[in-house]
């Protein structure tokens, strides 16, 4: 009995050691390879310089209006330029910017209906008079239409009916836009 424990423990050592493969005919015996690491190679990085650069468009829409935009960048990285629009009615949006080391500063340009000269969040607002003259509508309040649907009895002559749910609805007007 005690040769039967040692043969199994001498098996059990070989097997650790590598020396006997295990391999029940399930799969091909593995075996474990330590990973070789390789001295860093600190190659330096190459960070290109901004070329400089000029771009611009305009479009003309169908109905006499206009879209643009114009960019140039420099050697640092900085850009500056502008973009925006007007249509056939003559309202216009122009925002000429700045985009360097201090951030993306923007400065507004517009005389759409309803803007006033402002510096909300850093951003400068010079508003004109518009071309539109918009009033807004003064509505006098109404109160809202409440609409009962009651649901029609679908029950089983078997179930007794206690009562029949009501569902309410509130109903609004449509809301007043901005062509309206």
């Amino acid at each position: 009995m005690i040769s039967k424990v040692v043969f199994f423990c001498l098996a059990v050592a070989a097997v650790n050691a590598g020396i006997l493969p295990v391999n029940f005919g399930y799969a091909p015996a593995l075996k474990v390879v330590a990973p070789v690491y390789h001295a860093a190679s600190y190659a330096p990085k190459v960070v290109e310089k901004p070329q400089p650069y000029d771009f611009n468009y305009e479009i003309q829409t169908d109905d006499a209006g206009s879209l643009w935009q114009r960019e140039s960048g420099d050697d640092y990285g900085n850009k500056q330029g502008s973009f925006g629009y007007r249509d056939a009615n003559g309202v216009y949006r122009q925002v000429e910017y700045v985009a360097d080391e201090a951030g993306f500063r923007p400065v507004i340009k517009t005389n759409e209906p309803g803007t006033a000269n402002a510096n909300p969040a850093d951003v400068q607002i010079a508003a004109e008079e518009s071309p539109i003259k918009y009033q807004v509508p003064v509505k006098a309040y109404r109160p809202h239409k409440i609409v009962k649907v009651h649901a029609p009895a679908l029950y089983a002559a078997h179930v007794p009916l206690y009562h029949q749910p009501a569902i309410h609805a509130v109903v609004h007007a449509a809301p007043y836009g901005y062509n309206h």
